[in-house]
């Protein structure tokens, strides 16, 4: 049963990052830290993992500071020094329009990695 579980939750990684989606008109893979960094920080408390999900749980983890510059955790991965939202409109790509990095995203990054 508990091996069951956890491939279940091995399939519900995207890659690197843990499945999330935007959805507008369409649904649209949303990459973004919120996600990955709360399930890796519930994750490393438990005990008896597969192998395989301690494999994704590391690949996601070395994947995570994509999403950073120096200290700072920003919502949308860091483009050129600036935090750009995938698959945005055009209006989405300009620095007018991109995320501040937020605390809650900081701490929870850091939970994750450390």
């Amino acid at each position: 049963m508990q091996s069951l579980i956890q491939k279940k939750i091995i399939d519900l990684f995207d890659g690197n990052e843990w499945q999330s989606q935007r959805r507008y008109l369409t649904r649209r893979r949303d990459r973004q830290p919120f996600m990955s960094a709360s399930v890796i920080a519930i994750l490393s408390r438990c005990r008896n993992l597969h192998p395989a999900l301690t494999a994704q749980i590391d690949a996601c983890r070395t994947h995570l500071p994509q999403y950073q510059q120096g200290h700072l955790v920003y919502f949308w991965p860091v483009v050129n020094g600036m935090s750009r939202m995938p698959n945005a409109l055009v209006l989405g790509r300009f620095k007018l329009f991109a995320a501040d990095p937020d605390a809650d995203t900081v701490c929870l990054q850091q939970l994750a990695l450390n």
